[in-house]
């Protein structure tokens, strides 16, 4: 479908304006424990609560993906952005460990059809000669709230006196997406029935033979597994070698992924992407390898500089690869797939790096994601290497 070698469209924009509402409303949960606390809710149920909203998603993404496409997925944006908006109101009510689960479950339903949809849209709007540019854009749109929101959740708190009426508000914001769902043409009646109808399982499973897919989807495990631990535990790591402010660590980083995104996106589309993914993931592990010797605010924070070019390298051009390698039937539906790979690793990571923090052993907990990395690092450049041919003409 890349009809036009033109990216910036009105529908690429509108598309990532309602990604970016979507992920603000996801960043205000940045301050949730303390709400929970707030409306006597025991402590020892926060994870729960916290983490059922990423099980829902990680359960129900690979059951919708096969149903959702770029021809039918302009309603679900439509009906799942009305739900995102009933869940964000019903916070207000929800005041017991029952009510809150009932609400977070229905939320996250609401939220992974929602993101399911928009990025089945998605890789409609994407000429494949952009990808990288295009997934770099889309990477930084998903960055920009977590930068903006969790600082300014305080105030607009303060404001408007409680965080439920705050949920309230980003709900009734979620509104703006449907003046933005009128720029999306719907342009269902004009393609064949076929590429309408859901993937068959026999589909599925030969698009899955694509060798050098999977190989991409379970670097993206790894990345995401070893990047986990680190969002979660590197402030008990700061605070433990003396750094005063760990959090500035992602603010660098984050500002380091967002140059490298802006400035190489372009870039990556005029390179081998699989052999910069080979020297990303080198990178990244001799970067955690180096996280194992850090001491003092220093080397704390020129790491959070130096990880946020690995970072701000290598998840760009995991999207940017699947979407080359696939066909155009399936690129909705593997698109979806890294970002479960997202999910897998966030429930992974943490799961395996919990005990080791337990008992203050952080540079095992470095040392292991170095070695994964290497590891994976190793097996992708066999695997690239064995399989060139499938990569030339993807």
């Amino acid at each position: 479908m890349d009809t036009s070698k033109k990216l910036f469209s009105v529908e690429f924009v509108a598309i990532n304006l309602i990604i970016f509402l979507n992920y603000c409303n996801i960043a205000l949960f940045f301050h949730f424990t303390s709400y929970l606390g707030s409306i006597s809710i025991a402590p020892e149920w926060f994870g729960f609560l916290i983490g059922i909203f990423s099980l829902v998603i990680l359960l129900l993404r690979p059951v919708i993906s096969p149903f959702s496409n770029a021809y039918n997925s302009r309603k679900w944006i439509g009906v799942s952005t009305f739900f995102v908006i009933i869940s964000l109101l019903l916070y207000g009510v929800a005041n017991s460990v029952i009510s809150m689960a009932i609400v977070r479950i229905f939320h996250a339903i609401a939220y992974v059809v929602l993101t399911v949809a928009v990025t089945s849209r998605m890789v409609l709007s994407i000429p494949r000669e952009k990808s990288s540019l295009a997934f770099s854009i889309i990477s930084v749109i998903s960055l920009m709230p977590y930068a903006i929101i969790p600082p300014a959740v305080v105030y607009l708190t303060a404001a408007l006196e409680s965080f439920q009426r705050v949920l309230a508000v980003a709900g009734l914001m979620m509104a703006l997406t449907y003046p933005l769902l009128v720029l999306i043409p719907d342009d269902s009646d004009s393609v064949k029935p076929e590429a309408r109808s859901p993937l068959s399982l026999s589909e599925m499973k030969t698009n899955l033979r694509n060798i050098c897919i999977l190989v991409v989807l379970g670097i993206s495990v790894v990345v995401w597994t070893t990047y986990a631990p680190v969002f979660y535990f590197l402030n008990d790591f700061g605070v433990s070698i003396g750094v005063s402010n760990p959090g500035l660590f992602f603010t660098i980083s984050s500002l380091s992924e967002i140059g490298v995104r802006l400035i190489g996106g372009g870039l990556m589309d005029r390179e081998n992407k699989t052999g910069l993914l080979v020297y990303a993931l080198m990178w990244l592990a001799v970067c955690y390898l180096a996280m194992v010797f850090v001491r003092g605010s220093g080397m704390f924070y020129l790491m959070g500089l130096l990880m946020g070019v690995g970072w701000g390298l290598i998840m760009p051009l995991l999207s940017s690869i699947v979407f080359d390698l696939s066909e155009p039937r399936f690129r909705a539906f593997n698109t979806n797939l890294t970002f479960q790979m997202f999910q897998l690793g966030f429930f992974v990571g943490p799961v395996f790096g919990a005990p080791l923090v337990e008992h203050g052993r952080f540079g095992q907990l470095f040392f292991s994601g170095s070695l994964m990395l290497v590891m994976v690092t190793a097996l992708s450049f066999f695997i690239f290497r064995r399989h060139m041919h499938l990569l030339r003409n993807a």
